[in-house]
């Protein structure tokens, strides 16, 4: 229960401050950590919109060099158990991402997942994998346009954001033409 010494250097300072920091252990509450899936949302079947995030691959903070590549939401399907996310992918700077993996954060190496979607120019639009249902961060592995390595990244999906996106009954989207 000492004073801890900080040092600090401010954005554009040439100097550093100090400070001393203290930490009143007597008001302490121990935090319990909850178990497993207990805080999830725990999605029923059906196909939502989730809002994502692409985190280091540590889990540690935004990526801001793999963020760009992802849309803002995923299509996450529901079933069994099960859930299907697709990924949608835009163009950052000249370069697509060629190649995508999935799997436990902080794993050796992923599992494949389909390019379900191309453009003309055959760039993947839409990155999809089945896995078992988990609301914990998701492992990815990157390789992008002209790279020779793969770069690791982990996916947040947004549960508490989800929406259930309306299945069209049929009919409702057809175009009805007339005679003539």
């Amino acid at each position: 229960e000492e004073l801890i010494g900080l040092w600090l250097t401010k954005t554009g300072a040439s100097y550093e401050s100090t400070a001393a920091l203290f930490l009143d252990f007597a008001q302490a509450e121990e935090m319990e950590e909850p178990e497993p899936g207990e805080d999830w949302v725990n999605l029923t079947d059906g196909t939502y919109e989730i809002p994502l995030d692409i985190y280091y691959g540590t889990g540690s903070g935004q990526s801001t060099i793999n963020r760009p590549f992802f849309e803002e939401q995923a299509k996450v399907e529901v079933s069994e158990g099960k859930m299907t996310v697709s990924l949608g992918m835009k163009e950052n700077g000249g370069k697509w991402v060629t190649g995508l993996k999935y799997g436990t954060v902080g794993g050796s190496s992923g599992t494949a997942a389909e390019a379900s979607e191309k453009d003309e120019s055959d760039n993947v639009l839409t990155w999809q994998f089945t896995t078992d249902y988990t609301e914990e961060l998701i492992g990815l592995w990157l390789t992008k346009t002209g790279a020779s390595y793969e770069s690791t990244a982990a996916l947040f999906l947004d549960f508490a954001q989800a929406k259930e996106m309306e299945e069209p009954e049929p009919g409702e989207d057809w175009v009805n033409l007339t005679d003539g």
